[in-house]
């Protein structure tokens, strides 16, 4: 399950009387709600159908809201947020209204964490967002202001972001006021990329995902940035010292000797740094080291 099954819950007018959405990225889970309360009121009033809680409400409050009837239209709408923060009797009372839900009421959970409960009965949706997905999401925020992007754009956008929803969101909304029909590559190029702000991290990011090309236009925004070559290279050590640490848990002879080339190549560059070696020259071929080397997956 995916967000697109969220959407296509949407589309169905969210007819199940109990949702778990639960999502690490903040984004996508603020977006799944002014989605829900977009969708569920657009033909009656939700001034006194649509109600908010967190897990600091008495429960009994939040359960005596649910059952409460709707005024003047069909179903009531009844978002908690930080579902994860329940305590084991609010989880309780929640899994009892899921046995014997009332149809004039949908209850959408929220939750930055996967659920502590069973809640047996309920539609939970891990809210994760596959790359064919985003990509799809990018062209479908533009498509609402009835601009397109092209093909290339979307994915050199992607390329450069990763995966980061809200700076996705932040550059769509940013495309939008281009004044362009259509956003073509050459606009994300000259308009976009240098309000990006990147950090080492990105880097870091491109180097896991064997993105070549990307390296090396992060490497350079970086560089005309004037970021310091030791932040580059220490962003980098900080990364494989912990990826090491998660990796050698589960597996240690399996990616020791990953690991120990890896390290060489960061040691070697370093000590280049330090020395007489030209910065960018010792980082490009640092980069294609690890990139050829890079044990993540």
């Amino acid at each position: 399950m995916s967000y697109k099954n969220f959407l296509d819950e949407l589309k169905k007018g969210l007819p199940r009387p109990v949702y778990l959405l639960h999502s690490d990225e903040d984004f996508l889970l603020e977006e799944a709600i002014d989605k829900a309360v977009e969708a569920f009121f657009a033909s009656h009033p939700g001034d006194f159908n649509y109600n908010l809680f967190y897990p600091s409400t008495d429960i009994a409050e939040i359960i005596d809201t649910i059952k409460t009837l709707p005024f003047m239209a069909p179903r009531r709408l009844v978002v908690l947020r930080e579902t994860h923060q329940l305590n084991a009797k609010g989880i309780r009372a929640i899994e009892d209204y899921i046995k014997n839900p009332v149809d004039t009421s949908c209850l959408l959970m929220v939750s930055a964490k996967a659920p502590k409960g069973r809640f047996e009965g309920a539609r939970i949706i891990p809210m994760g967002i596959r790359p064919d997905e985003l990509k799809l999401w990018i062209a479908q925020r533009l498509n609402r202001v009835g601009i397109k992007i092209t093909e290339d754009a979307r994915d050199y956008l992607m390329e450069m972001i990763g995966p980061d929803m809200g700076i996705l969101f932040q550059e769509t909304e940013r495309l939008s006021l281009l004044g362009r029909d259509t956003i073509e590559k050459k606009d994300i190029e000259d308009s976009i990329l240098d309000t990006i702000e990147l950090t080492p991290f990105n880097l870091v990011d491109a180097i896991e995902r064997h993105q070549a090309e990307r390296v090396m236009r992060i490497f350079k925004n970086l560089m005309g940035s004037g970021q310091e070559p030791t932040s580059i290279l220490g962003a980098l050590c900080w990364h494989y010292k912990r990826l090491y640490s998660q990796k050698k848990q589960k597996d240690a002879r399996r990616y020791d000797s990953a690991f120990l080339r890896v390290f060489k190549a960061l040691h070697e560059a370093d000590i280049a740094l330090k020395g007489a070696g030209r910065p960018e020259v010792v980082l490009q071929s640092l980069f294609l080291k690890l990139l050829q080397k890079s044990p993540g997956h």
